[in-house]
């Protein structure tokens, strides 16, 4: 059975229609012990917009994002399955039809540029179907 994804974070904006929450992404070498001493160390800050429930939060307040299994997949199913996917189809079709790099890497960018461009277009479509919640 599919459970949730959690991550601490900290309230930065709190207003009545939306809260902003900023998380620490940090990546396996920034857990090391040596990542100081080490160029590979990767630590990003994330803000995530939260709609509040009943519950009033403050700046400051230590917090909870929480979101579900499925909504994690299905984000990373549009940001990285399906244009890998896409990707690759129009390297194989390309390939066997055309015979030339430059112009199949130049559908490959155009096909991914309009891929994101209607993921753009959809944003808030998607932010009904994925969409984080808040505990504290």
């Amino acid at each position: 059975m599919l459970g949730s994804i959690a991550h601490p974070g900290i309230v930065v904006d709190a207003r009545e229609d939306r809260i902003k929450v900023k998380i620490e992404s940090a990546s396996a070498c920034a857990a090391c012990h040596i990542n100081g001493s080490c160029t590979t160390a990767d630590k990003a800050e994330k803000i995530i917009e939260v709609k509040p429930d009943f519950r009033l939060f403050r700046v400051g307040d230590h917090v909870e994002i929480v979101m579900s299994e499925v909504q994690g997949l299905r984000a990373v199913l549009f940001a990285y399955v399906i244009p890998a996917v896409l990707i690759f189809l129009i390297l194989f079709f390309g390939m066997l039809l055309a015979h030339n790099e430059l112009i199949v890497g130049g559908v490959i960018v155009l096909a991914l540029a309009t891929y994101y461009t209607i993921l753009f277009l959809l944003k808030d479509h998607i932010k009904k179907q994925i969409s984080f919640y808040i505990k504290k």
